[in-house]
């Protein structure tokens, strides 16, 4: 990783802007047009590590900026093991540009604390967000599914979705 790059965590505040959905009368026959009038920015706080860019997240990511206006922030706590986070800063050089993609826009990273909890915590007390989506491992694998995560974010007053990465249905080869 260059150390002369900067990672994108610049904390810069958004202007709100107030939009409404309204639908406009449909000629064709089907009801998927709408024009957007006004309506709220919704705020989204991405927490995950290991599953930032996979697809199940980058879909849901894709279906939230579909249809309504959002602003993503992913955070990504950092490992224990390494204090320094330099894990936590190449997981976000990798999926940033993959939720950009999925998100027809930019996408603020962060790095946080090693506990997620805490890591959520201390975002939430800098900046309000709508709600938090934690993208995990599978249950079996999951350390924060475990812990609980998405319960104890839930009880820190904001909405909580889980994205939890698929597992392969092939047999994986542990030797050559």
């Amino acid at each position: 990783m260059d150390p002369e790059r900067p990672l994108r965590d610049v904390h810069l505040p958004l202007p709100r802007v107030d939009l409404r959905v309204t639908r406009r009368a449909d000629t064709s026959g089907t009801d998927e047009g709408f024009d957007i009038e006004s309506s709220t920015l919704r705020r989204i706080l991405i927490v995950a590590y290991r599953t930032a860019g996979t697809p199940g997240l980058l879909d849901e990511v894709h279906s939230r900026a579909t249809h309504e206006r959002c602003r993503f922030v992913l955070l990504v706590p950092r490992p224990y093991w390494d204090p320094e986070t330099e894990e936590a800063a190449l997981t976000l050089e990798l999926a940033i540009p993959l939720l950009e993609e999925a998100a027809g826009g930019h996408v603020e990273g962060l790095i946080g604390d090693t506990d997620p909890l805490v890591a959520v915590r201390e975002t939430l007390e800098r900046e309000p967000f709508d709600e938090v989506i934690v993208s995990t491992l599978p249950a079996r694998v999951s350390h924060w599914l475990r812990r609980d995560l998405p319960s104890r974010v839930e009880q820190l007053g904001v909405s909580v979705t889980v994205v939890t990465a698929r597992t392969s249905s092939r047999r994986l080869l542990t030797e050559r």
